[in-house]
């Protein structure tokens, strides 16, 4: 989930938190690159996302989260939602 970069091969974007929410509940996600601010931090943010996969049932849930914002504030943020819900790498 990403408001302004591209994803690698093979990934499937989202650059709106409806758009991301709809990616999750299809399944199969087993990894999710998540920033914190859409449009920096115009647009609101990521969190209600990081929310969703901590509430997720377990089956259903990606293995491993990447945070990959530049807001150290944001990325404790969803770091704190996501705690003990998945693995998380900060990129």
């Amino acid at each position: 989930m990403d408001d302004l970069r591209s994803p690698p091969p093979g990934w499937l974007l989202a650059r709106t938190v409806q758009e991301a929410l709809s990616i999750l509940e299809a399944g199969g996600a087993e990894e999710v690159s998540l920033d914190y601010f859409i449009g920096n931090g115009e647009g609101g943010n990521f969190l209600p996302v990081a929310h969703f996969i901590a509430q997720m049932p377990e089956s259903r849930r990606p293995r491993r989260v990447r945070i990959h914002t530049a807001s150290d504030a944001g990325a404790s943020a969803l770091a704190r939602a996501l705690a003990g819900a998945v693995v998380i790498k900060r990129d």
